[in-house]
Order: structure tokens, then sequence, then C-alpha cells
């Protein structure tokens, strides 16, 4: 009731721009021609499966990034040699590391975890089940 359904509208659209725009910075460009023919099917594909609730488009596209990680991607030797049991290191954070934490990373993800994991959960639960209640808490 007190934020507006444009606001999280804008916040979910504002997310999927800034996730696209770093995959074509990052990734795609990092793979040079492979890496745009994987964004083209893939792009081809949600456009095709826009809207299908039977066969939701993220699932495939996951799916083939998956194959094309392991394929193209996957180092068999690597994977070999860093197979094993290690046990783990402990360490004390200072009072800096804590604070630079919390300022830096903790702090700004308050208002996006609402945003996004509450809110805007809540709003595409109402978009596709119009007929069932459901409130934020």
């Amino acid at each position: 009731r007190i934020v507006p359904k444009v606001v999280i509208r804008g916040m979910q659209l504002g997310l999927g721009l800034q996730l696209a725009t770093l995959s074509l910075k990052e990734y795609v460009q990092a793979d040079s021609v492979p890496g745009y023919w994987l964004a083209a099917v893939a792009f081809i594909v949600t456009i095709f499966l826009i809207g299908n609730k039977k066969y939701p488009a993220a699932l495939f596209v996951i799916m083939l990034g998956a194959v094309y990680a392991f394929t193209f991607k996957l180092d068999t030797a690597i994977v070999a040699q860093s197979i094993g049991l290690h046990l783990p290191e402990f360490q004390v954070p200072t009072v800096q590391d804590v604070l630079t934490g919390f300022v830096l990373l903790a702090l700004p993800q308050v208002p996006l975890s609402l945003g996004n994991s509450v809110l805007g959960t809540k709003q595409i639960v109402q978009d596709l089940f119009p007929d069932r209640s459901l409130s934020v808490r």
C-alpha cells in the first residue's frame, strides 16, 4: 500500500537493465564471437518462450549457459587437480573489516533486499496468481 506498483515495476526494470548491461559489457564481449552467438540464442529462446507458464524461458537459458560452460570453458585437468579435502583457515576479522563490510556491503543491501526480494516478489505473485490473496507479511 505504501510503495506504488509503478515504483516496483521501475525497480524491476532497472535491475533487469543493469544485469543485461553488465552481461553485455563483461561476459559477452569476453568470449568474442561465441559469446555473441550464445547471447543471440538465449535472446531468441527467451522471445520464443515469453509468457509460457509451462516451459519458463529462464530454465532453458540457464541450461544453455551450463551446456556452453561445460563444453567450451571447463578445463578437466584443472578440475582433476582441484579435487580434494582442505581444512579451512580460521581468521579473525578486524574492527576495520567489520565497519567496512557494514558500510559498503550490508547497509546498501537493505533497501535492495526489501524492494526486490519482498515487494518485487509480492508483485510477481499477484501478477501470476491474481485470484490468491497475499500480503508482504
